[in-house]
This record gives structure tokens, sequence and C-alpha cells, in this order.
């Protein structure tokens, strides 16, 4: 029996529901979200699934119309605010040489569940910080091994105002490595901690590529 391939509006059907998914689950991202779409209404999709991008635009879409865009563009920057008030804690513990910050939240895209990947450069260990991490009100800080490119690196991972935060000690990278992923090689935006602080400054203003 042949099966007809997708249609476009098809695909875009299946992103507006995991989009959806998320909006009503906050705690989902885009790959279990999509997981929960293709299991139920769409059990008999077949064709390449939207992608990540594309649920997030249709998230962000949903969001505007829930609370208005001048709602969702104040959403996004009271997250920023508070990313940069745990990085600027770790700066003023760890003293490292800079901080930088990868993937979405590097572009200003803080919709859905958030996960903070910053790289801290030089200072102290960030193990050393947990104890007082703690202290100054965030919890159950853990150490970890990043399993990277440039081999093993010392890494921390915890959770503040439901952000979630990976923070790895990372050296200084060439700027042909800078705006790569430390996994998988390839391309990605990368902002400074700086960045973050001028983006506050200047109003948040994020749009989808």
């Amino acid at each position: 029996m042949n099966v007809a391939p997708e249609q476009p509006s098809d695909r875009e059907e299946l992103a507006r529901h995991a989009a959806r998914a998320m909006l009503q689950d906050p705690m989902l991202d885009p790959r279990d979200a999509l997981q929960r779409a293709l299991k139920g209404v769409f059990r008999a999709f077949e064709g390449t699934p939207p992608g990540p991008n594309r649920i997030y635009r249709h998230l962000r879409a949903m969001l505007e119309e829930v609370h208005g865009e001048a709602g969702f563009r104040a959403g996004c920057r009271r997250r920023t605010e508070a990313i940069v008030e745990v990085l600027d804690l770790v700066e003023y513990l760890a003293a490292p040489d800079g901080i930088e910050i990868a993937g979405r939240a590097a572009r200003g895209f803080l919709e859905g569940p958030l996960l903070v990947f910053a790289r801290v450069h030089g200072g102290r260990s960030l193990c050393e910080l947990a104890p007082e991490l703690e202290a100054n009100g965030i919890r159950e800080v853990g150490c970890a091994t990043a399993h990277t490119r440039l081999g093993p690196l010392p890494s921390i991972h915890f959770e503040s105002d439901g952000i979630r935060f990976n923070l790895v000690e990372c050296p200084r990278l060439v700027p042909a490595e800078r705006n790569r992923n430390l996994y998988s090689g390839e391309p990605i935006v990368v902002a400074s901690l700086t960045d973050l602080h001028a983006l506050l400054a200047e109003g948040l203003s994020p749009d989808h590529p």
C-alpha cells in the first residue's frame, strides 16, 4: 500500500500541536512535545518531523497571543535578568577571565524550558564554588565532567528560578572554535556576559531567524 508523502501543512500542524503541548506543560522541551504529538493524534504521520526552531516559533506566537507582545517581551527580559544575576554571582566568586553563554539563550530566545550553557574561562574551580553558591540561595549544585571535543572538562549544574544552568570550565578558544558547539562541533551562537548586560541596557528584542 502506497503512503502519500506528508504535505508541508501536515508538518506545520504537527509543529503547532507540539508547541501547544509546551504551552500547556512548561516542563516539556520540543523533543518530548513532538514525541507526545506523534504518539497521539499524529501517530499516522510519516516523513520528516519539524525541527525545534519551527516548534519554538509557534510557541512564541502562542505566548504573544496569550500575553500580548509587550507581555511576552517583559517575560523574556525577566528571564534574562535572572540569568545575568546568577552569572554575575559566578563571576564574582570565581573571578574568571570571562564567561560566555552558548545556544538559544545567547540569541535572546527565552521561551519554553530553558537550559543555559555557559563557558567559564579561567578563575577558581567551579566545583569549589558549590558551597558558596548554595550559601547564596542556589540549591543542589552538582559537579560533573563534561565530555567535550576538547576532552573532559569540569562542570557544575544547578537550577535557579526555574532555569537550569550547565557551566563548564573551558579554556579560551581560538576564533575558529569559539562559535562551535563544545560537543558536536556544529556552528552555534555565543555571547559574553557583557553582551547580556548590553541587551538589558538596550532593551531585549528577541527575534527568530
